[in-house]
């Protein structure tokens, strides 16, 4: 007969030994005592977050002892985890372990999208469909340096002392070197012992969602990450990427953004760690929570590990305090201007022949030492095919002043001057192929092959003059691990728009976008197909592709938000579901979402203004209108849950709340499966009837509603709602007198509550499971009076109702009441009737 594996489920060990049954409570004497048995060498654990098998093993050097190791298998692949000696195997320790190989096996995904997006040909359904959108690799490593450089030493000297302070900062206008410098001195330190770790984040307006920000830097931050600390930043990833992927019903979950930073900031403090994050282009940045938090994180941040910024300008962050401190190194435009010595050195690399001094003057009068000005004046004089003397295109006036023929660059901008300049000298001087190449392409904000055919004329080969762009260095920079992703650079690609804008026309521009929009849409590019629709000026399109977004969980509250504002009321009014979305992220945005649980419930609604309150209501009736006119009652639920979720935190009389989640189970299925942002809904709906059911002493009910909620709200979930089922179903459990299934849910709230680092559930449990502890004790006994007594409090009877019923006083019910309460250790009625049917004393 095939030997059985002993199982832990839930806090039991069950199985078979030599040919006996076994029944272990996890923690106990006689659980530590089967684990010492050198008989006992392996069991299975079914935990919430994945089941594994632990093995007894030895130590390799044969000194160290046995010890335990878990393994998992997932799609074909082995993953292990240290368990530890038989003694340190308790029942938190199995919970942990769980987690860690479920952590594992979530980050291998993560790292599998990413890379099905970096490949030329990236397939859409490659990657599960709850993940994250997919990051770019590019994004995570510095731009490729160019060629024809020039040494620095006294600035690269500077960045040395980064390494002495919490954040450095490097604050310069577009175009100064700020990148390429930071980038060469990290070239350097590469030769160097030790080498320095580094984690680089190339930042993008769109980073101004507080999860997609941070989804980001904790990534690149897994490099500094030595091995006895990567399975906790792990967590710190997954506990993000769990917050992006949740869905409508997010508004009852308090996303663990603090617990995910502390995570991090543990990982990083290991002695293994460390290193540089470099965040580069911190401008694009405007979010002030995001700055809130990025604050928070410098503020805790070890000392082994240090911050640089690059930015446009100075950040809104505490600069003042962190100067006052010591903490913070800051290097500004003016340092980064090339001197005379330094312009002569760089055009006479780049040059055919080296300028004469009243020519060098001339250019660095006009250009102040900038950087990507000289680069684009070298490029273009560069070219071998250039007629003119060097004298002369270096002082020719009309260079920098002819802006009379050119309708584009007639503009009040200060950087009408190369703008002028990139048009006359370089898009003019290519065939007329590459021309209408460059001037089609410039509305895209990255390019590849696939991509670049998408929008370019049927006659022409968008690939080829893609991969000719990039020989010709026409202003095109290679995206690092990208697989043939490119961008152009800002000002050139700016230039270019313009110039499309008056050569081809709105109407042709729109065009190119629309055929860029359904390129991103075949490719599951979906945030980067509405944007381009935006420009296509497509709204209907955008409409039916932000609802596809939502549908497929990508994106966070912060990006749904900014793209609905943007619809007009008659799209609206077409979409009930984007009018009900869009009323969800104004009642309930992020930035309160994230807050600290003790501002919650006590500033949320005075951050929402009246006129907020009044938008939400008109987009709510809206929807409702819509769903009514297609048939589709059931979307009535989400509304009522929406209004209860609202009453919960306006902090309305409990009854409302209960109120609107009747009404809204009135239209909901009662069960089977629905789209997760209604299921979420609905679990939500009966965990608050339910709680209505307890307090009522109707237990059975509640049980019935809270268990029902429970399995409603399966994964990807709230899982803060959750924790506050098991917690109330414990509750539930206790009060109809089964005291192992309430320990059972205790436990099990008190386990996921401290993962989720849900302080206040945390601590209900630990009281619930007290308190369940102190009421199994030996009572004194109650007289046959007061039994009668208690039993018709359990009925719901009052004090004159007993009265009447026994044939006694009011006084003297209220003295048996009294001497019940001392007895049981109790305080009011409901705890009495709770305790009664604990101890069958009914």
């Amino acid at each position: 007969m095939t030997r059985a594996t002993p199982t832990i489920r839930e806090t039991m060990l069950v199985g078979y030994e030599e040919g006996q049954a076994i029944s272990l409570v996890v923690g106990s004497e006689q659980w530590f005592s089967w684990l010492g048995k050198d008989t006992t060498t392996i069991f299975a654990v079914q935990a919430p977050y994945g089941s594994y098998t632990a093995r007894k093993e030895s130590a390799g050097n044969r000194r160290g002892g046995w010890y335990w190791k878990a393994y998992r298998t997932f799609q074909g692949r082995l993953y292990r985890a240290y368990l530890g000696k038989s003694e340190d195997l308790t029942l938190a320790r199995l919970g942990e372990t769980a987690l860690v190989l479920s952590t594992r096996i979530q980050g291998q995904a993560v790292q599998a999208a990413s890379q099905a997006l970096a490949s030329p040909h990236p397939d859409p359904q490659s990657g599960p469909d709850h993940l994250v959108p997919p990051l770019l690799s590019s994004k995570l490593q510095p731009p490729q340096l160019a060629s024809g450089l020039i040494e620095r030493p006294h600035l690269l000297a500077r960045l040395a002392n980064c390494h002495t302070y919490k954040l450095s900062l490097l604050v310069a206008p577009a175009g100064f070197g700020k990148s390429t410098l930071v980038n060469q001195w990290l070239t350097l330190q590469q030769g160097t012992l030790p080498a320095l770790m580094t984690a680089w984040v190339s930042l993008e307006p769109g980073d101004n969602d507080i999860f997609r920000f941070w989804h980001a830097v904790m990534t690149a931050c897994q490099k500094l990450l030595g091995k006895p600390s990567q399975a906790l930043g792990q967590i710190a990833l997954t506990a993000i990427t769990a917050s992006i992927t949740s869905s409508v019903g997010r508004p009852v979950e308090r996303p663990p953004l603090n617990m995910a930073l502390t995570h991090m900031l543990n990982a990083l403090a290991n002695p293994s760690s460390g290193g540089l994050l470099v965040l580069d282009d911190y401008h694009v940045i405007s979010e002030t929570r995001l700055h809130e938090t990025l604050t928070f994180f410098i503020d805790h941040l070890p000392t082994n590990v240090h911050i640089l910024l690059l930015s446009r300008a100075e950040p809104n962050l505490p600069l003042l305090r962190w100067r006052a401190r010591g903490e913070l190194y800051e290097m500004h435009g003016r340092e980064l201007r090339f001197s005379l010595s330094e312009t002569a050195a760089f055009l006479s690399q780049s040059l055919p022949q080296p300028p004469t001094e009243a020519a060098l003057r001339k250019l660095d009068s006009s250009l102040e030492g900038w950087a990507a000005g000289l680069r684009l004046l070298s490029l273009t004089l560069s070219a071998p095919d250039t007629n003119l003397a060097l004298e002369q295109a270096l002082l020719k006036p009309e260079h920098w002043t002819d802006l009379s023929n050119r309708p584009p660059a007639q503009i009040q901008d200060p950087r009408h001057m190369l703008f002028a300049y990139l048009v006359s000298e370089i898009l003019e001087t290519q065939p007329a192929s590459m021309q209408n190449f460059l001037l089609r392409t410039s509305i895209l904000s990255r390019l590849c092959a696939p991509l670049c055919a998408a929008v370019s004329a049927e006659d022409i080969d968008g690939a080829l003059l893609l991969e000719a762009a990039s020989r010709a260095g026409l202003f095109l920079e290679a995206l690092n691990g990208t697989g043939g992703w490119y961008r152009y650079h800002a000002l050139f690609a700016e230039a270019m728009r313009r110039e499309a804008s008056y050569r081809l026309g709105e109407e042709v521009l729109q065009s190119l976008s629309a055929k860029a929009s359904a390129w991103y849409e075949q490719e599951g590019m979906l945030a980067e197909a509405i944007e381009a629709a935006w420009l296509a000026r497509d709204i209907e399109r955008a409409a039916r592709l932000i609802e596809q977004f939502h549908e497929h969980n990508f994106g966070s509250p912060q990006s749904m938000l900014g793209w609905l504002e943007q619809l007009p009321a008659a799209v609206l009014d077409a979409h009930p579901l984007l009018c009900f979305l869009f009323a969800t992220e104004l009642r309930f945005p992020v930035k309160l979402w994230v807050a600290a649980d003790a501002l919650l419930a006590a500033e949320l609604t005075a951050i929402l203004p009246e006129s907020a309150d009044r938008r939400v209501e008109t987009l709510l009736s809206m929807a409702e209108e819509g769903w009514r006119k297609r048939g589709e009652l059931f979307w009535l639920g989400a509304i009522w849950g929406h209004r209860a979720l609202s009453a919960l935190l306006d902090q309305e009389p409990f009854a409302s709340i209960v109120n609107f989640a009747q009404q809204a189970l009135a239209f909901l299925p009662p069960s089977g499966p629905l789209n997760p942002g209604l299921q979420m809904y609905r679990a939500a709906c009966l965990y608050f009837v339910g709680r209505d059911k307890l307090s009522q002493g109707l237990f059975a009910e509640a049980r019935q509603l809270l268990l029902q909620a429970l399995t409603d709200n399966v994964p990807p979930g709230n899982k803060f709602l959750a924790v506050d089922i098991l917690l109330t179903l414990g509750k539930a459990y206790l009060a109809l007198g089964e005291q192992e299934a309430a320990k059972k849910y205790f436990q099990q709230a008190l386990l996921d509550a401290r993962w989720l680092g849900d302080e206040v559930v945390s601590a209900e449990a630990q009281l619930s499971l007290a308190t369940l502890a102190d009421t199994t004790r030996q009572v004194e006994p109650l007289s046959a009076q007061e039994k009668r007594v208690l039993s018709l409090i359990a009925t719901g009877r009052s004090n004159q109702e007993i009265a009447h019923e026994m044939i006694i006083s009011i006084n003297t019910v209220k003295y048996h009441i009294k001497h019940i309460y001392q007895k049981l250790g109790v305080s009011n009625r409901l705890q009495a009737s709770e305790a009664a049917h604990t101890l069958h004393l009914k």
